[in-house]
């Protein structure tokens, strides 16, 4: 059985993916997927048709231009997406870290949905000790579905806002029940 890990920015997803990988399960990243996309030079010229910004593009400017501008948001999507989806569908991982799960509507290609969260406070003050504090936190949290939104959705809640150890017991709780039954 495959399985999504998604959440919102800065919430723990990929801490919960390290900690999947100690318990010896193959794990795989849309991010790490969409960074190997992104740098391919066919991808490269079509974001900068889209886009307007010079090659080459830097992560940076993408994102800046992406959060004053849906419709941007949307073309840079369609670029993107198609060739991400493709390197999930042939991920032989058992847990995939996929953060715009429900935006890109692809949870059917996963027999569960975890949701990791820290709580909407948690997270704030990790994306300003990652990014520095100004508007731009909330602009980057509004891009996303809201966490809780999700976990509507989910088949487990992992709260990465308890003790590593806490949440270390946790998934290997969960991983031994999953895949022992």
């Amino acid at each position: 059985m495959r399985i999504a890990i998604t959440g919102g920015i800065a919430e723990g997803k990929s801490t919960v993916l390290a900690s999947l990988q100690e318990l010896g399960k193959r794990t795989a990243s849309a991010d790490v997927f969409a960074r190997e996309v992104f740098v391919q030079d066919d991808v490269q010229a079509l974001l900068a048709a889209a886009t307007g910004l010079p090659l080459p593009i830097l992560p940076a400017e993408l994102r800046g231009a992406l959060t004053s501008d849906a419709g941007l948001r949307r073309r840079v999507n369609a670029i993107m997406h198609p060739l991400i989806h493709q390197k999930l569908s042939t991920s032989e991982a058992d847990f995939i870290e996929v953060p715009l799960l429900f935006e890109a509507c692809i949870f059917g290609m996963f027999g569960q949905v975890w949701v990791v969260t820290c709580g909407e406070v948690e997270q704030r003050k990790r994306l300003a000790a990652r990014l520095g504090e100004g508007p731009h936190i909330d602009a980057l949290i509004a891009s996303q579905m809201a966490t809780r939104a999700k976990i509507a959705f989910s088949d487990r809640v992992v709260r990465t806002n308890d003790a590593p150890e806490t949440v270390s017991r946790v998934l290997s709780e969960a991983v031994i029940a999953l895949f022992s039954a």
